[in-house]
């Protein structure tokens, strides 16, 4: 009895999100003719794509319905052919809209029986271009082919492995695959020197499973995925592949993608999902009335693709494999497994380099600022020495020996002894006497200006810009104003010796024509700046790390919590600027 599977794989898909029903008008029906077994193969792959992509694109309800060439007895596959009365009975009573005829054996069969029993039913056929499928049998039709060859296989085996003798190639007792074996060993003896090519199609799977454990060094199996064995046992590809792998001891190959990762070494296979979307592409139009050119549409063998476990299993190195070869199922490296954990410590280390880095460059700040502190305080104690030293020369040498000589002129007129010239004596110490107060108030000054707490910070720098002008023939501007300030004592009195130093330093070292001193006050704070037209810093011999009055204005606009700012340049001139910001 002739077998007929109808599998309902479509669940009714409609436009704008509406409900379809599966009745007899608004129902697609596409007939799959194939053999006995191919849809537990690589057909059924391929059928289950093409019946996927079809319900996707398709809105409207599809049923898919199966017919069994063969039949289920073994009489059917004894035969050697189908019935094509029923058949054509079946197709008779339910009509598709589309027939596929899938596999080799199902596309002869299609050959021989489309005028009679299809009529115009738009018909697909899907077989290799080795299944002794004559093209021009379906030149006014449509069809989708792979290119595939035996020879070319082996000879890619044989680049591989250069060392293969013998490649033992597993074909199923059918038939169709016992055409297929003959095909293999024409292109495998005919193109390939060297190799000797065995067959199982005379073996029933426990014969094959114990040949291929007998295979030695130099070997290879090829696995063309078998339909049924010698005793007419049907095979399943995904067990006898697996049962094959388990036995060997070479490495096995095969002819379709769907056997990557499932013990196959790889190479250049046929795409069967590729060729199931081209045949859902092509049906669709068809079914649609779209203009459709007939002929065979040919899906091209995968790039060289290769099982990494395989390879490792076989010692085969990756310089072996053709240029650009792809590996599949290599385990992720270091990077993939640990990146996050890399790039953690790798930010902890920089960080650590970071603080490490800072920490040396702070710690040569330290002992630079340590040394320079030391330098300055050494500086600072021989210059205060220098001045006791000056003071004390000036109060033995001069004043000393100045009160000495009044006092000599006092014992004299006291005596009385030159009475005539006691006037005379008198008026020269009167006026020695007040050069003597004249002195002391210069030196009083010099030690501490005694303006600065009677009048202020902007008078007293008026009266120090009064001084300079007397003693030297520069043009001393000042722009100081007159400022109300409730600033300390301490902070006026620095501010108020760093304007001198900076203005004794432009008279003394800038050859300047003019020096302009500058004092106002804003919401920003109390600034105070003095400028010169001079030569500059470096061009006058004193740079701003080795002058001693440099040292001491900084030392003291630290004291004030602030920095000193030196702006010089060669032949521009220099300015000093500090500002004490706003209390509050």
């Amino acid at each position: 009895m002739l077998r007929t599977t109808s599998i309902l794989l479509a669940t009714i898909l409609a436009l704008g999100g509406e409900s379809a029903v599966a009745d007899h008008d608004g129902t697609l029906k596409v007939l799959v003719i194939t053999e006995f077994d191919q849809r537990a193969g690589p057909f059924k792959t391929i059928a289950n794509v093409f019946s996927g992509e079809l319900l996707q694109r398709e809105h409207r309800p599809v049923v898919m319905r199966y017919i069994d060439l063969y039949g289920d007895d073994e009489q059917g596959r004894a035969a050697g052919g189908p019935n094509s009365t029923r058949v054509a009975q079946e197709f008779a009573s339910d009509p598709a809209d589309l027939v596929l005829a899938l596999g080799p054996p199902a596309v002869s069969f299609w050959q021989n029986n489309m005028a009679e029993t299809f009529g115009d039913v738009p018909l697909l056929a899907c077989a290799t271009e080795l299944g002794g499928i004559n093209p021009d049998y379906i030149a006014s039709q449509w069809a989708v082919f792979s290119r595939y060859s035996f020879g070319q296989t082996v000879a890619d085996i044989k680049d591989l492995l250069p060392a293969t003798k013998h490649v033992f190639m597993i074909f199923g007792a059918t038939p169709h695959e016992r055409k297929l074996a003959n095909i293999a060993a024409t292109q495998t003896r005919n193109s390939i020197n060297g190799v000797e090519t065995e067959f199982s199609v005379d073996l029933t799977m426990e014969q094959m499973i114990e040949r291929v454990g007998q295979l030695q060094k130099g070997s290879v199996v090829y696995h063309s995925a078998p339909h049924a064995d010698a005793n007419g046992e049907l095979l399943s590809d995904e067990e006898s592949l697996a049962q094959i792998r388990a036995a060997t001891q070479v490495p096995v190959f095969g002819p379709f993608d769907h056997q990557m990762g499932r013990g196959i070494v790889g190479g250049r296979m046929i795409q069967l999902e590729a060729v199931g979307l081209e045949l859902a592409d092509l049906a669709f139009d068809l079914i649609n009335g779209e203009a459709v050119e007939t002929g065979i549409r040919y899906v091209d063998l995968s790039v060289p693709t290769f099982d990494w476990r395989e390879l490792e299993a076989w010692n085969i190195s990756p310089r072996q494999l053709p240029v650009g070869s792809e590996v599949l199922f290599e385990p992720p490296g270091p990077w993939a497994l640990y990146k996050v954990w890399i790039i953690a410590v790798a930010l902890l280390i920089a960080a650590q380099a970071w603080l490490i880095a800072q920490w040396s460059v702070q710690r040569r700040r330290s002992r630079r600022s340590a040394a320079e502190n030391v330098t300055l305080s050494t500086r600072l104690i021989t210059a205060h020495e220098d001045e006791r030293k000056l003071i004390a020369r000036e109060l033995h040498d001069d004043f000393s020996q100045r009160l000495a000589r009044l006092s000599i002129d006092a014992s004299v007129v006291a005596s009385g002894s030159r009475s005539e010239k006691n006037s005379e004596i008198m008026a020269g110490m009167k006026e020695e006497l007040m050069q003597i107060g004249k002195d002391v108030h210069e030196l009083s000054y010099r030690l501490h200006p005694s303006l600065l707490d009677d009048l202020g910070l902007a008078n007293a720098l008026r009266a120090e810009c009064d001084r300079i002008r007397r003693l030297t023939d520069i043009d001393i501007v000042d722009r100081i104003d007159n400022i109300e300030t409730d600033l300390p004592m301490e902070t006026q009195l620095n501010l108020y010796r760093i304007g001198q130093e900076a203005l004794r330093n432009a008279v003394r070292h800038s050859r300047a024509a003019s020096v302009e001193v500058a004092l106002h006050s804003d919401e920003k704070g109390l600034a105070l700046s003095v400028r010169d037209d001079g030569r500059g810093l470096e061009a006058a011999g004193t740079g701003s790390n080795s002058s001693l009055g440099l040292m001491s204005m900084r030392e003291r606009a630290r004291l004030l919590e602030t920095t000193l700012e030196i702006e010089s340049s060669a032949h521009h001139g220099t300015r000093v600027r500090v500002c004490v910001p706003a209390a509050g």
